[in-house]
């Protein structure tokens, strides 16, 4: 679900403020204005390799929504793990967790 929200609402191309210069930074391997965000600009750069589609800027974009949706899993998974640990005990029925499934994916 998250993934189909986030390619809906993606920007096809470069969106306004910041996004253009690391975008461009990313292209060329280049080092965008201090801090430079290393990080963003080398997955950034691979997934302009790796994505065949799309012009550069819709192809980072894409790596954007891939690591947003990955980091929306991770919250889910520890919303649920904190949420069975504290609200229900270790062996109860299923329908508890169903429960806490639900607080989870509401609030990720």
């Amino acid at each position: 679900f998250v993934l189909a929200v986030y390619l809906r609402t993606m920007h096809p191309t470069v969106a306004g403020g910041d996004s253009g210069e690391l975008m461009g930074a990313a292209c060329e391997l280049g080092v965008a204005h201090p801090p430079g965000y290393p990080l963003f600009t080398m997955l950034s750069w691979l997934g302009t390799q790796v994505i065949p589609v799309g012009s550069p800027g819709y192809r980072m974009n894409c790596v954007s929504v891939f690591f947003g949706v990955l980091a929306s899993f991770f919250h889910y998974k520890a919303v649920l793990r904190w949420h069975l640990g504290m609200y229900h005990p270790r062996n109860g029925p299923n329908s508890e967790w169903i429960g806490s499934a639900w607080i989870a994916m509401l609030a990720s």
